[in-house]
């Protein structure tokens, strides 16, 4: 009989090992801010959960490699102090945010920002800087690279004052948007690249004179 890595017992769906997705990044996906950004190596809060059940308020935990900021949230949810280390910035950034107490207004700033941001963009010329990667082309096609580089030029300069609280909420929304939008699938541990399929593209054609049509800064199916 299979058993997780505590030694329970686990009945398969199918014989063999199976893939224990909840284990993994996708066991948090629905879980509020664990489903912000997802890290495909990452582990799962029921993963980490398990391993902190025998702690407590007078215990100290070390994560020497934090990654997208799993245990340090866990153990805040459960009252457990926690140090959180990662050599990486933009993690460093994202767990310090997943950690960050929002008030009740929050919500609709972000949301009230999110409208400003997309009437803006729309408005900016199709000169908005471009990160300078290599094969960016393969990443995403002409039209929605124009469409987020608008988007995250509206972001970083504002028209008019927000919190940096609610701009940082904004920048984990672009991210989302920007690796939804990329011609690349992160299902496996590896990246690969995937066909450009119209069907999947969350941006649309630019009109003749470079504008930002509206439809082109709306999900799916909106």
């Amino acid at each position: 009989m299979n058993t997780n890595l505590f030694g329970t017992p686990v009945v398969d769906a199918k014989p063999g090992l199976g893939q224990r997705a909840h284990l993994t990044f996708r066991g948090n996906v629905a879980l509020g801010r664990h489903g912000w950004l997802r890290l495909t190596p990452a582990y799962s809060l029921a993963l980490v959960r398990e391993l902190l059940k025998d702690s407590g308020p007078g215990d100290l935990i070390l994560d020497p490699f934090s990654g997208t900021g799993t245990t340090p949230l866990a153990c805040a949810s459960l009252g457990i102090r926690c140090h959180a280390v990662d050599i990486n910035p933009f993690l460093v950034w994202l767990g310090n945010l997943k950690l960050t107490r929002f008030d009740d207004g929050a919500a609709r700033a972000v949301k009230s920002a999110a409208i400003h941001v997309a009437e803006s963009a729309r408005e900016r010329g199709a000169h908005s800087w471009k990160p300078d990667l290599h094969q960016i082309e393969k990443w995403w096609d002409a039209p929605t690279l124009h469409a987020l580089a608008a988007l995250c030029d509206a972001i970083r300069n504002p028209s008019r004052e927000r919190s940096e609280g609610v701009s940082d909420l904004l920048r984990v929304a672009f991210c989302r948007v920007m690796i939804q939008s990329a011609n690349v699938s992160f299902g496996h541990q590896s990246m690969s690249f995937k066909k450009n399929d119209n069907d999947a593209r969350l941006v649309n054609d630019s009109n003749a004179d470079g504008q930002l049509p509206r439809r082109r800064l709306r999900g799916r199916g909106q």
